[in-house]
């Protein structure tokens, strides 16, 4: 582009603040699942062929700067899907929304899940001696149930998401509703909510515990 040019201009409709969010968020949770793959953390699939592993100190530092961030990621990305997905289901009905995600969010779980990630698990286990049995006992884990993978987010807001479309399909929200801003009060109430079922849940099945959605959710 020449000099005072015009960039590309937003589709319309397009929250730039956001997408720009999203950005910066999905690049840190690359960048962190890299790091876990070179440290002894033991729950993150490519450790098992990792072909150095970080020093104590290099990974004491490095969890240090990124692990309470690394806290906030997928919920601030929960977050934003969640005030958009009102304005959908509004916009274009619960019907036409669940289909909707039904394409856009089961049919990539699905198929990863059911095609992808088993081959992938399976080929690094043997490689490295770890597999459970056959590919049919890879497929179901240790734990006998289909590994989502670091797609578990994925189901989950698909669970999400045609929870609430089949709520406003039964209740239907009022034709006017007011938009007034959230404070700071209901994201605390919020945010206790989440935290203590949360901190409960963790005592019972540490981080890494292996379920369909190794219990993120």
């Amino acid at each position: 582009l020449s000099r005072g040019a015009p960039g590309p201009v937003p589709a319309p409709g397009r929250l730039v603040h956001l997408d720009n969010l999203k950005v910066v968020l999905i690049a840190a949770i690359i960048a962190i699942h890299g790091v876990l793959g070179y440290t002894d953390t033991g729950w993150w699939s490519y450790g098992d062929a990792r072909e150095v592993t970080l020093s104590p100190v290099s990974t004491g530092v490095l969890m240090a700067v990124v692990g309470p961030v690394s806290l906030l990621l997928i919920p601030l990305l929960f977050l934003v899907a969640g005030l958009l997905t009102a304005p959908a289901v509004e916009r274009k009905g619960p019907g036409r929304f669940a289909r909707d995600r039904l394409l856009r969010l089961g049919v990539p779980f699905v198929v990863y899940v059911a095609v992808i990630q088993p081959p992938v698990v399976y080929a690094v286990d043997h490689r490295w001696g770890n597999a459970y049995g056959s590919y049919w006992d890879e497929f179901l884990g240790s734990d006998g149930q289909p590994d989502a993978g670091p797609l578990w987010f994925v189901g989950a807001l698909l669970v999400f998401s045609l929870v609430y479309a089949g709520w406003v399909a039964v209740r239907p929200p009022p034709a006017t509703r007011l938009s007034a801003p959230i404070g700071a009060r209901p994201l605390g109430v919020a945010a206790a909510a989440i935290v203590l079922p949360t901190f409960l849940v963790r005592l019972a099945w540490p981080l890494g515990s292996e379920s369909l959605t190794d219990l993120n959710l």
